[in-house]
């Protein structure tokens, strides 16, 4: 068959396929735009439904909101105590009621004038209208309050009940905490309206009573009518609300009215409980076909709705007009596509092969040797294009002859190149060899334990210090997520290290942190940590370095309990001082006592000769007169005036004493491994007690406790090392201080302040600052501005070590030279329950806790 006829079938398929395509296409259009007007339809009934729906759920919202309000709940709170005491609640609710329903509709009784004029009636009358001034007319007919027992406590006006619980709406309220009722008309107001009930509860979720609110659908309405008013101008469109069982609510744009039979609307509709949308024709009494649209309430965010439908129908010959133009555009266009298609193929057949004829005959020539042929090359379409190609190809097939004896020359180099390069190769083979020896042999050597694991959280590799460190083999712990080196309660709860990726991973990256590592028999031990991250061949992976400090730990320890000995060595010759004063005036009033005791025993002694001599009937004239004699001798007014006085001043001596030993024995208890709940104030207490030799001749002490501050959790010995600390370098500062008049005392301030979640205990002094060249080291191990002798440097970078670290605190300071310092502590307050079982996420509260501290010291 010739090219030409092939052409011309191929048009003539081309044809038939466009006639098949343009029907496919008049089908499927037609199909697609019912479709779509249909799904219009649906989704505009759905959007009017779901609209009313959260008008409908907003107003519930507005009375939920304000039954939490503190009016709200103070008078419920109040009127259901009052019903509690009362002997028989019911009886006196129905004695209420009667008197209530008995009042003429025209006369206000006193109990319904108490309950419109009491703070709560005002405020719902109040409430109703900036309602009405907010919406042009009254959005609610009336509203009212009930206490648990279902007796009003509220109204906004006058009611036919005083007792609510025996009602329909209020039981319903109170068992599922909201009540719709159906819609009903008011025939005085010439409106619809709906009832909301609402159970009203307390912080603690126990009943207090229940609201009421009659809603006028004005809204409602309003809104049909809106969305009718959308339609002006068309064919015929309508929007209908019709109730759960079909009684027409509104019709857009006409006047509200009573409900009324919908049985016109919905005639040939089958309706399912379970279908929220339901589409259908329905023709009216002319014989006029509309398609009509249903779609059920279906509730908003915890409201179920009340079942209303709405209906949007159309005239079918307005619904359906668009798409038979559109069908018949689509079959104009087929017609015309075809003919085109016929026309421009028989073009294309004569011009296509005479030109295809040239380019066969010169390939024929060129397969004969002939080398000089060529085509006559016109146009620039592809045939053209076909025609200049075959020109290159015949001039290049004699310099293609030419080449070929070079080219076997340049494959033969090509082949020594290659063999150069795989030698190459090899000898870099053979070095990387060597140098992943050497790596290896540096990882199973190295002193700290080496881990690397992957995004999942997958252990990688892991090296001979890591498997002697977590007592794991190597064989083991590769393949383990990593979760096994950590104790239980800090495992991250995740399969893989998402938790630290998204959270922690940008703080924790490269700076070294203290952890709990658990090994393989499930013995905990303190570690240090430095992670990497690592991207390889795109494949992204972690390096941890692990640090077993349980030697360092145990000398920490043993640092902090010395600088503990040392501080209580150094208050001790002070506190002994501070024990003796008062023993010695306690001593001195024993031995005033016990001379008082000898002369009222001589008083005593006459007072008994007196009273025999009585009793005998001898001399008491004579006996009177001994003992007036010895009462003047012995001087017994001054005895009764003094001996209550040595009493007292000796129990105030002793108090003194005890509360010394108290303060020294709680301040020198060691403290456990677990954190303890700590009372700051009283530990701030135990500090000046136990220091006050140290600044009672140095400056004045005063203390100002918040007596809000919540027990928090901590080491309460270390604490109490750090205020100690504090404290005493504040007397030494003020000591130190140049004055002009020795009498001049300085003072320390000592606060606590609850501030948040945390703690400020501050400790200021009025010495004379800290040079701004030491303010940058003040917090570092061993650097003290004292003179030798006379401090260690360990005092604050124990302090710092105790707060940041052990604490998860942070501690600055304040400094103005000549003026004083101030040292913040901010502990934070937290049970150990409560503390995040992520030792990344921990760490990353105290780098936190440091960058603060380090930027108020800077």
């Amino acid at each position: 068959m010739k090219i030409s006829h092939k052409i011309l079938a191929v048009v003539v398929a081309q044809v038939v396929f466009t006639a098949l395509v343009g029907t496919y296409a008049v089908h499927s259009t037609r199909k697609a735009m019912c479709t779509w007007v249909e799904d219009a339809a649906r989704s505009r009934a759905a959007s009017i439904a779901d609209e009313i729906d959260r008008q409908i759920h907003t107003r519930l919202q507005e009375w939920k909101a304000y039954t939490r309000s503190s009016l709200v709940q103070k008078t419920l709170s109040e009127s259901n105590d009052e019903f509690e005491v009362m002997p028989d609640v019911q009886a006196e609710i129905d004695r209420r009621d009667v008197a209530w329903r008995g009042t003429p509709k025209t006369v206000v009784s006193s109990l319904q004038r108490e309950l419109m004029t009491n703070p709560l009636g005002r405020d719902l009358i109040a409430r109703l209208d900036h309602y009405e001034l907010a919406n042009g007319e009254a959005l609610y007919g009336e509203a009212f309050l009930t206490n648990k027992f279902g007796a009003n406590v509220a109204v906004s006006g006058r009611l036919s009940d005083y007792r609510q619980d025996d009602e329909e709406w209020w039981q319903v309220a109170h068992r599922d905490g909201v009540d719709v009722d159906d819609i009903e008309y008011d025939e005085s107001a010439e409106m619809n309206s709906l009832a909301l009930g609402v159970a009203v509860a307390d912080e603690r979720g126990q009943f207090l009573g229940v609201l009421k609110a009659v809603l006028n659908l004005t809204d409602v309405l309003s809104l049909i009518d809106r969305r009718s008013a959308e339609y002006v101008g068309t064919e015929y469109r309508q929007i209908v609300l019709l109730t759960h069982d079909l009684q027409v609510i509104h019709v857009g744009g006409e006047t509200a009215s009573p409900l009324k039979n919908g049985d016109n609307y919905v005639k040939g509709i089958s309706f399912a409980d379970e279908v929220v949308s339901t589409q259908g024709v329905v023709f009216d009494e002319t014989g006029r076909a509309f398609l009509s649209t249903f779609a059920r309430s279906r509730g908003f965010d915890g409201y179920a709705g009340n079942g209303w439908q709405v209906l949007v129908r159309y005239a079918n010959s307005e619904a359906y007009g668009e798409v038979d133009a559109a069908a018949a555009h689509v079959i104009a266009g087929t017609v015309g596509a075809a003919i085109l298609q016929i026309v421009v193929g028989l073009l294309l057949a004569f011009s296509f092969t005479r030109r295809v004829r040239r380019v066969v005959e010169a390939s024929q020539k060129l397969a004969r040797g002939d080398l000089a042929v060529r085509v006559r090359v016109r146009g620039r379409d592809e045939i053209a294009h076909l025609g200049s190609q075959f020109n290159v190809m015949a001039a290049s097939l004699t310099e293609i002859s030419l080449t070929l004896r070079d080219q076997l020359t340049l494959t033969e180099w090509q082949r020594d190149k290659v063999e150069r390069e795989v030698a190459e190769r090899r000898r870099i083979e053979v070095d990387l060899r060597r140098e992943e020896a050497i790596i290896r042999a540096v990882l199973d050597n190295a002193g700290d334990g080496i881990i690397t694991i992957d995004e999942r959280g997958v252990v990688l590799s892991f090296n001979s210090a890591a498997a002697r460190m977590f007592h794991r083999t190597i064989e083991d712990a590769v393949g383990q997520h990593v979760s096994v080196l950590m104790p239980a309660t800090d495992r991250c709860p995740h399969d893989d290290v998402a938790c630290y990726l998204q959270e922690c991973l940008g703080i924790v990256l490269g700076a070294p942190r203290d952890v709990e590592a658990v090994d393989a028999d499930g013995a905990k031990f303190p570690a240090e940590i430095v992670i990497t991250e690592l991207l390889i061949a795109d494949v992204r992976m972690f390096v941890g370095v692990v640090r077993d400090l349980s030697e360092r730990k145990k000398m920490e320890l043993d640092l902090s309990h010395a600088q503990k000995m040392e501080s209580v060595g150094r208050l001790a010759a002070g506190i002994a001082h501070e024990i003796n004063t008062p023993t010695q005036f306690v001593g001195d009033n024993l031995r005033f006592l016990k001379d008082a005791f000898d002369d009222l025993a001589g008083i005593v002694d006459e007072s008994k000769r007196l009273l025999d001599s009585v009793r005998g009937g001898g001399d008491s004239k004579a006996a009177g007169e001994a003992l007036a004699a010895q009462i003047e001798q012995r001087d017994f007014e001054y005895l009764s005036d003094e001996v209550p006085k040595a009493i007292e001043q000796g129990l105030d001596g002793l108090q003194r004493v005890a509360s010394i030993v108290k303060a020294m024995k709680e301040f020198s208890h060691p403290s456990g491994d677990d954190k303890q709940p700590v009372d700051i104030n009283r530990v701030v207490e135990n500090a000046t007690i136990v220091s006050r030799n140290e600044w009672k001749y140095a400056a004045e002490l005063v203390t100002d406790f918040d007596p809000n501050n919540p027990v928090l959790y901590g080491y309460e010995g270390e604490l109490g090392q750090v205020l100690l600390n504090l404290i005493v370098n504040a007397a030494h500062a003020i000591a130190e201080k140049p004055v002009g008049d020795p009498s001049d005392r300085g003072t320390i301030t000592v606060k606590t302040r609850l501030e948040d979640d945390s703690v400020r205990v501050s400790v200021e002094d009025t010495g004379g600052g800290i040079p701004p060249e030491f303010r940058e080291r003040v917090f570092d191990p061993f650097f003290t501005t004292k003179a030798v002798g006379k401090g260690t440097g360990q005092g604050l970078s124990i302090a710092h070590d105790v707060v940041v670290r052990r604490h998860g605190g942070a501690i600055s300071l304040d400094t103005e030279v000549g003026r004083g310092t101030t040292f913040h502590l901010i502990l934070p307050v937290a049970d150990p329950a409560a503390r995040v079982g992520n030792d990344l996420n921990e760490f990353a509260t105290e780098e936190a806790a440091d960058e603060a501290s380090n930027s108020v010291r800077g």
